[in-house]
């Protein structure tokens, strides 16, 4: 029975144009993003293990905007947020402390799986290349890996 309501023309309907406007935002981050991709990824992983290693220098207190990208911002105009929102709460408090290219790696992929598992398998996956592009560290922008750690910035 669950399996034809899935397949009704009215619930395919409704998840098409969910996935659409999802898929549009989620594109739409991630070109942005790929503006600010590679900027001295190398460089930017030392300089954080720099800042989160001196004694003068103390991490920010957690912030989240719940799914980045204009996510939870557009859901908020209908009184909801995202049902994966959690996933990105979760994602956000690894971001704000930061450290290592794999431990990045991982973050991400455990958004990928925890998006996939609330039943968004194409939003997860446009979520994760979206992170991989514009997650970089110390590049400035406000969803970067190891946010929460001030200075944390290659542009200057």
């Amino acid at each position: 029975m669950l399996i034809e309501e899935y397949n009704s023309p009215a619930t395919a309907s409704k998840h098409s144009s969910k996935y659409c406007w999802l898929s549009a935002l989620a594109a739409t981050t991630l070109v942005f993003c790929l503006f600010f991709s590679r900027l001295g990824l190398a460089d930017g992983y030392q300089h954080l293990l720099e800042l989160s290693s001196n004694p003068d220098v103390t991490i920010a207190p957690f912030t989240t905007d719940g799914c980045s990208g204009g996510m939870s911002t557009l859901w908020s105009l209908f009184n909801q947020s995202p049902t994966w929102e959690y996933c990105c709460i979760f994602h956000d408090k690894v971001y704000w402390q930061g450290g290592t290219a794999q431990q990045r790696l991982e973050a991400d992929n455990e958004l990928k799986q925890c998006v996939h598992q609330a039943g968004y398998p194409r939003l997860a996956d446009l979520m994760y290349h979206a992170v991989r592009a514009g997650g970089g560290p110390c590049t400035g922008l406000p969803w970067r890996w190891g946010y929460g750690w001030p200075h944390c910035t290659l542009l200057e």
